[in-house]
């Protein structure tokens, strides 16, 4: 099987558009059977395939910094002096934070922190070396660039990448594919995802960038993966963007109006980083901004569940009820020259909140209130898994 990298931040001129409305759209690793309605444009330049592109990259979100103000509540910093024994096993070039939730790596490759980002070889190299001292007992990593919102370099052309790495489900559009081996994983890894700043796992785009292991590859969209020109919910945008449906007028002569369901116009790749949950089903890439308007020459028109079935290839495998709902994350720190324990302290808290077991107490969502309690990460205790 032929490996595609597809980079998705290219604008593609809109040509033989139509709209349909498909009913009967699910989410997997969010154990509900999810029933809405979804509005979604294809046209003559859509990119389909029948499995996942290897790597997807997404260009900043310009809403990502909204509602992003930190937790109510106050986090008390690691000591950065605190001694630790959890290094002990590990190469000279990897270093635990002292919370257990952070895997620092020292990685030279041509100043990969200063150019446009981190290609397919590069992650499956980083991945490579993660294995030869940890476990196969992750079904995520994040690799995460040693930088802040004010440092990072402005030469990084998105703010997060996923890279398909295994997929057994039935149902979601796909062939089931497994490219694990190439990343050192026995098979349980299902994908990597690098982001280019710290704060990415709290403000986003990290629930956007984990979505993309399930959607969008169900249905033909004018943006690969994403849910370009797409109702995800009745009441919001998605995290692969979209508008509210309740919110689409129809303004006449083949124009409509929407929003993301917060006032706000909606985008056609993101809404606003982690400032919204996930909606029932997501299509996105970011549209023009003119008040939300667009076109369409035929209309909303309705599918059966039957006809959103067929496009999805089928019932979904495994069915409601039994797909997995906790999700083991390892998170990397990569960096190039001294480690900054600070930081690396900062991203072992930010982890902590992205992957609490209930409210982070801000506006923002982690990813048990994005999934409304019904999926959970596991991040700390990383010792436990050094071979």
């Amino acid at each position: 099987m032929n490996q595609v990298n597809i980079i998705n931040y290219e604008e593609r001129p809109l040509q033989n558009i139509r709209m349909r409305v498909v009913l009967n759209m699910h989410l997997q690793g969010i154990k509900d059977c999810l029933i809405i309605l979804v509005i979604a444009i294809s046209c003559a330049a859509c990119v389909t395939e029948s499995n996942p592109s290897t790597t997807i990259s997404d260009p900043e979100d310009p809403q990502a910094n909204i509602d992003s103000e930190g937790p109510k509540e106050k986090i008390d910093p690691v000591d950065p002096k605190e001694d630790t024994e959890m290094d002990s096993e590990l190469p000279a070039n990897m270093t635990l934070s002292a919370g257990g939730r952070v895997l620092a790596l020292k990685f030279d490759s041509q100043n990969i922190n200063d150019r446009d980002g981190l290609d397919d070889s590069e992650l499956k190299l980083l991945s490579n070396q993660v294995y030869q001292s940890f476990e196969d007992e992750f079904d995520f990593i994040f690799f995460v660039s040693a930088f802040t919102s004010q440092a990072q370099p402005s030469s990084f052309n998105y703010s997060g990448r996923y890279s398909s790495v295994s997929a057994s489900e039935k149902g979601l559009g796909f062939t089931p594919y497994n490219y694990s081996e190439a990343y050192g994983s026995a098979g349980r890894l299902q994908g990597v995802i690098h982001l280019t700043k710290v704060e990415a796992i709290r403000q986003g785009p990290s629930l956007h960038e984990l979505m993309h292991r399930w959607g969008n590859f169900a249905l033909p969209s004018t943006y690969y993966s994403h849910w370009a020109f797409a109702s995800s919910g009745l009441t919001q945008g998605g995290q692969l963007g979209g508008f509210s449906l309740n919110s689409l007028a129809d303004l006449g002569g083949g124009e409509y109006q929407a929003d993301n369901g917060r006032g706000d116009n909606f985008g056609v790749f993101a809404n606003g980083g982690n400032g919204l949950p996930y909606s029932s089903y997501e299509l996105a890439q970011w549209l023009d901004t003119s008040l939300g308007k667009f076109s369409s020459l035929r209309g909303p028109q309705t599918l059966s569940v039957n006809e959103a079935l067929r496009h999805m290839g089928g019932a979904r495998e495994p069915i409601y009820g039994h797909s997995q709902d906790t999700f083991r994350i390892l998170t990397v720190l990569i960096y190039e020259d001294a480690l900054d324990t600070e930081l690396m302290n900062k991203l072992d808290s930010e982890l902590e909140l992205f992957a609490r077991v209930g409210s982070d107490d801000s506006s923002l969502y982690n990813f048990y209130e994005a999934t409304r309690g019904r999926a959970s990460l596991e991040v700390a205790e990383l010792e436990n898994a050094i071979k």
